[in-house]
């Protein structure tokens, strides 16, 4: 049963690929210098103007593969982890108010 539950939550290998795609072209475009996505988790590096590296966490465990690509789809704008935060509890609040209705 709980090993279930564990492979339910896992992102769908197709929208893992579609997300590497965006996170790819995100580090060619330079609003990223690197990422890291494993199953738990995914982690976004980006160099500020004091040349150290930002990083901001994503847990995978909260978000869909389909919430995770429509975050990743809009542009990253310097102050990436309140861009993240507002951006995660947005698409919280749009899923609660569809369910609702």
């Amino acid at each position: 049963m709980y090993i279930l539950l564990y492979i339910c939550n896992m992102i769908n290998l197709f929208e893992k690929i579609h997300i590497k795609t965006i996170l790819q072209s995100k580090v060619d475009s330079k609003e990223i210098t690197k990422f890291k996505l494993s199953d738990n988790e995914l982690l976004l590096g980006k160099i500020n103007k004091k040349n150290k590296v930002s990083i901001f966490i994503i847990n995978l465990d909260k978000l869909s593969g389909k919430e995770l690509i429509k975050i990743l789809w809009k542009p990253i704008p310097k102050n990436m982890s309140d861009h993240f935060k507002i951006e995660i509890r947005n698409i919280k609040l749009r899923s609660l108010l569809n369910n609702i209705e």
